[in-house]
């Protein structure tokens, strides 16, 4: 699979300006929602990132947003669990 999908992803969340510091390698698994493993720099700090993307017409889009609400409550409540950076469509 193309690195084109992550990066789009990543100037979509931090703009085109973003810094790939770390090329997006694939990750395993992610039938349905393929994943990468990149770092980036932004604001001045090394960002190691993963990019997890859901294809067109794979699911319905808001799942990605529940995902993003439950992690987020989930750190609320004290929970190791990673930043989401950004959630939607890739242009």
């Amino acid at each position: 699979m193309s690195d084109d999908l992550p990066l789009a992803a990543l100037r979509a969340v931090f703009g085109e300006d973003v810094r790939v510091i770390v090329p997006p390698a694939p990750l395993a698994g992610g039938t349905m929602h393929p994943s990468w493993s990149v770092d980036i720099q932004h604001d001045g700090a090394t960002l190691p990132l993963v990019v997890r993307t859901t294809p067109p017409g794979r699911t319905d889009p808001d799942v990605a947003h529940r995902e993003f609400e439950t992690i987020n409550a989930s750190r609320v409540q004290g929970a190791t669990a990673p930043t989401v950076h950004g959630v939607g469509n890739v242009p």
